[in-house]
């Protein structure tokens, strides 16, 4: 994590500002679209469904998806559900560049789970 700190302060990285998307569903949720950079370009989507507990599920459901900024071809797509993973998309990022360096193949679901 501090690589991707400093990486940022140095301008090797890119977080763009959070974006969300509010359905029509009387305020029960709606979803945070994060976008960033690090030697790889992710975008991260976490649905915030506060009621979701009396349903047996997390509030907060993520997904994390990566590409190959040269090509566009997706290289992982991965849970990214913050009490499973890490808080925040940078983390998530840095550690999904850790499983691809240490041997895990592309277009793998919950590979590490």
């Amino acid at each position: 994590m501090q690589g991707a700190v400093l990486a940022h302060g140095q301008g090797r990285a890119l977080a763009e500002p959070r974006m969300h998307l509010m359905p029509p569903n009387d305020g029960a949720g709606h979803f945070n679209v994060l976008r960033g950079h690090l030697g790889v370009s992710g975008i991260k989507v976490v649905g915030d469904f506060v009621a979701n507990y009396q349903r047996g599920l997390p509030s907060e459901l993520g997904l994390l998806t990566l590409y190959d900024p040269e090509t566009g071809i997706p290289l992982a797509i991965m849970d990214a559900t913050p009490d499973r993973y890490a808080e925040s998309a940078r983390a998530d990022l840095r550690e999904a560049i850790d499983w691809l360096r240490a041997g895990f193949h592309p277009y793998t679901l919950n590979q590490a789970a």
